[in-house]
This record gives structure tokens, C-alpha cells and sequence, in this order.
């Protein structure tokens, strides 16, 4: 008896082992604001100059986006009406070598944020939910108000904070990129942007949390719990032949 009560003891040791490991997650950041001088900026976005702003980035081995965070500072009196999109990202990850955002949007917010603060840059941050991307797959974060409603709301311009010409550490590898696409939000996935410079990092933010390992269905475990009392049964039964 005392044979059986070890294997089942270790037999459920391991299943135990085996549901707990998925639920420990690792976490990535990216981050460019502790090279960001608090006041250097890009200018200008809204209506009627460029309409959408970017980041683009290569997705971390924690591949699932919780949120992304960029630095706006709107011209005085004005008041944008933004909405937030990630999109895969095809050509060069840096302003002026070319590229674009392609397919469907990964995620895409659902009503429009209104930024209408000028008194200094705020963080505009945007929760995805968890959007899980593919690791090593190169991706834009982006606000935009070129949906048409966005850019009729939309009273004036912006500065957004900027790491003038220079890629700084745990950017995500990418850049900033920019299209003057009016209030043709059809063509940002359809068309290369604007690529006439590469002008370096955003201030910006991402956060990532590393996607969940399948856990077997209950039945699954029912099962398993059953095969290794069995198995347990069967080495006991031997030894005492």
C-alpha cells in the first residue's frame, strides 16, 4: 500500500506541474521616453496637414500587445478626434525607405478618443485588450483621422514628442512613419507611405505579455488523473505478483 500511495502522490505531483507551468508569463517593454528630452516634437498632425502617426516595431517573443502609449500635445484651442490601429507592416521598419501597412488591422479601437489638452504633452494611452501578434512579425501602432467623421471633428493640429533623428534603445526596431492620406483611411493599407526621411523614434510605449500555453480541456485532465492512478494500480498489482 505504501508503494501505490508514492506513485499516486508523484503521478499527481507531475499533473500538478504540468497545469501550473502555463500560467507563469514573462513580460517585454518597449520604451523611448528616458531618451526623450521632454520637449523635442514632430509637427504637425491633424487636419488639414498629416493624418496619421506611427510606430512601427518587430514583435518580442511575449507576443501578446496590451497596450502602446504615445506623447501629444494638441495647438492651442484645437481638439483631435483620433482612432487607435495595428496593422502588420511590409518594407523598411524607417522612414524613408519605403514601406507600408498591409492586410486586415490586427486591432482597431472602437469609437474615436478626443485629445484636447495643450498645455503640455499627455500621454495618450491605448488598450488593445490583448492583441496577440506573431513573434518576429514587424507591425505599426498608430492614431489616425483620416476616417472621414474623425477628420470633419477634427479642429486643427498637433506635436507629438520625438526622438529627433536618432533610434534609441528598446524602441521595438522600428521608427516613425507618417501618411498625408487626408481623409482616405482606405489607403493606408493599400499604398507605401510617406518615406521621403527617416526622422527617428516617437516618445512612445508598449507593452507586451507573453501568450498562454494550452491548458487541456477538463475532460483532458480527467484523463489524465485516470491514466496515472491506473498506471499506479498497475505497478503496485505487479509487485505484489
Amino acid at each position: 500500500m505504501k508503494n501505490l500511495s508514492r506513485n499516486v502522490i508523484l503521478s499527481s505531483m507531475l499533473i500538478s506541474t504540468v497545469l501550473i507551468a502555463p500560467m507563469a508569463q514573462a513580460n517585454t517593454s518597449f520604451d523611448t521616453t528616458p531618451s526623450w528630452n521632454s520637449s523635442d516634437s514632430i509637427a504637425p498632425f491633424g487636419n488639414p496637414d498629416t493624418t496619421t502617426y506611427g510606430e512601427t516595431f518587430i514583435c518580442p517573443v511575449d507576443n501578446v500587445l496590451n497596450d502602446f502609449t504615445f506623447y501629444i500635445k494638441p495647438d492651442s484651442g484645437v481638439s483631435l478626434s483620433v482612432k487607435a490601429y495595428v496593422y502588420q507592416w511590409s518594407g523598411s521598419l524607417f522612414g524613408g525607405g519605403g514601406g507600408g501597412a498591409v492586410g486586415s488591422s490586427m486591432f482597431a479601437s472602437g469609437s474615436s478618443m478626443i485629445i484636447n489638452d495643450d498645455t503640455m504633452f499627455n500621454p495618450v494611452t491605448v488598450n488593445t485588450g490583448g492583441t496577440t501578434l506573431t513573434a518576429g512579425g514587424q507591425y505599426v501602432a498608430f492614431l489616425t483621422v483620416s476616417n472621414p467623421s474623425d477628420y470633419s471633428d477634427t479642429t486643427g493640429t498637433s506635436v507629438w514628442g520625438m526622438n529627433l533623428y536618432s533610434h534609441v534603445s528598446n524602441d521595438g526596431s522600428g521608427g516613425f512613419v507618417f501618411y498625408n492620406n487626408g481623409n482616405n483611411f482606405s489607403a493606408l493599407n493599400s499604398n507605401v507611405w510617406d518615406n521621403f526621411a527617416d526622422f527617428g523614434d516617437l516618445a512612445w510605449k508598449a507593452n507586451f505579455s507573453a501568450g498562454r500555453a494550452d491548458v487541456p480541456e477538463p475532460g483532458s485532465v480527467a484523463s489524465m488523473i485516470g491514466i496515472s492512478v491506473f498506471g499506479a494500480g498497475i505497478v503496485r498489482r505487479r509487485r505484489s505478483k
